[in-house]
C-alpha cells in the first residue's frame, strides 16, 4: 500500500474498515509502514499523528525480520553463474569480498541484485588473460549502480579517500583474512591478520598508480601489502614475461575497468578513462 497514491492508499483504508467486522473475513494488508505514515502526512498534514491513525485499522502487526544481505550475495553468485575463473579475490573468496564491498556499503537486496548484473556484464565482455581485480571493479560498479557520479569519477582518477568516507561503519562491514607466516617454518602458522574491505581498497589503490613493471618489484609483504603486489606480479608475468623495457610505460589493465563499468552497463556517466601521469 505504501507504493498506492497517498490518496488512494487512505481511501483504500477507509472504505476496507466498514468491512473488518464481518465473521470469518480477514484482511491482511502489506506495506512499509514508515512511507505509510509518510502519505497520511501528506494528506493531513505533517504534525498529524499517522501512528495512531493506523492503529485504528490493524488489530495486529507483525514485523518481518531485516533481510539477510549476506545470504541474498550468496543466492545470486549462484543464480548469476558468474565465471569465477574471470575474477580475482583474496584467498579467491569472491563471495566474502562481495558481501564486505556491498555490506559496508549499505546496500538494499535490490541494489544488489542491480549491481550483480553489471558485474556478469563486465566479466562477459571482460577479454584481457588477467582477471578482473574484484577489489576494485566492485567500488566503480557500486558507484555507477547508486549514480554517484562524483565518487565513480573520483574513483577512476584513482582517489580511495571518497570511498572511505562513504563506505559505512555499519556492523554489516566485514573483514577480509590474510594468513601470516611464521619467522620460522618450525613455527605454527600464526593468526590470519584481518583487514577491512575498505583499507584493502587504499592498498590497492595506492599500489598501481606506478608503472605496472615498478608496482611488481620490491620485497615479499604479507597481508594485503603482498596479496596486491603478488596480483600485480602475477599481472605483469602474464602480460610481458621477461620482453620489456624500463622506459615502456605498461599500465595496469585495472586502468580499463571504469570504461568497462561505463560500456558493459551502457551507463553515461563520469568522464572519459582515466589517464595515468
Amino acid at each position: 500500500m505504501d507504493r498506492c497514491r497517498p490518496t488512494y492508499a487512505i481511501e483504500l483504508l477507509e472504505r476496507v474498515k466498514h468491512l473488518f467486522n464481518i465473521d470469518n473475513v480477514i484482511f491482511i494488508l502489506a506495506t512499509d509502514t514508515t512511507q505509510l505514515k509518510s502519505a497520511i502526512g501528506a494528506i493531513y498534514g505533517q504534525s498529524f499523528d499517522g501512528n495512531r491513525y493506523l492503529l485504528r485499522f490493524f488489530d495486529r502487526t507483525y514485523k518481518f525480520a531485516v533481510p539477510s544481505l549476506e545470504l541474498f550475495i550468496r543466492s545470486l553468485f549462484e543464480r548469476y553463474q558468474i565465471d569465477a575463473k574471470k575474477l580475482a579475490s583474496p584467498n579467491k573468496d569472491h563471495v566474502h569480498l562481495t558481501i564486505a564491498m556491498m555490506g559496508g556499503y549499505g546496500l538494499e537486496l535490490r541494489d544488489a541484485e542491480q549491481c550483480f548484473d553489471m558485474l556478469r556484464d563486465a566479466v562477459t565482455v571482460w577479454g584481457h588473460p588477467h582477471p578482473l581485480e574484484l577489489v576494485y571493479l566492485l567500488p566503480l560498479i557500486i558507484s555507477g549502480q547508486q549514480r554517484n557520479t562524483e565518487l565513480f569519477d573520483q574513483l577512476a582518477t584513482l582517489e580511495s579517500g571518497p570511498w572511505l568516507k562513504a563506505f559505512s561503519s555499519d556492523p554489516r562491514r566485514k573483514s577480509i583474512p590474510f594468513q601470516r607466516n611464521s619467522d620460522h617454518y618450525q613455527r605454527p602458522p600464526l593468526e590470519p591478520q584481518m583487514v577491512s574491505a575498505s583499507s584493502l581498497l587504499q592498498t590497492f589503490l595506492e599500489q598501481f598508480r606506478t608503472r605496472l613493471s615498478t608496482a611488481s618489484e620490491g620485497p615479499s609483504l604479507e597481508g594485503a601489502g603482498g596479496w596486491v603486489r603478488e596480483q600485480f606480479r602475477s599481472e605483469f608475468h602474464v602480460r610481458y614475461g621477461a620482453g620489456y623495457s624500463r622506459t615502456d610505460k605498461m599500465l595496469s589493465y585495472v586502468f580499463d575497468y571504469p570504461e568497462l563499468v561505463r560500456s558493459a552497463s551502457k551507463l553515461q556517466f563520469g568522464s572519459d578513462s582515466v589517464q595515468a601521469a
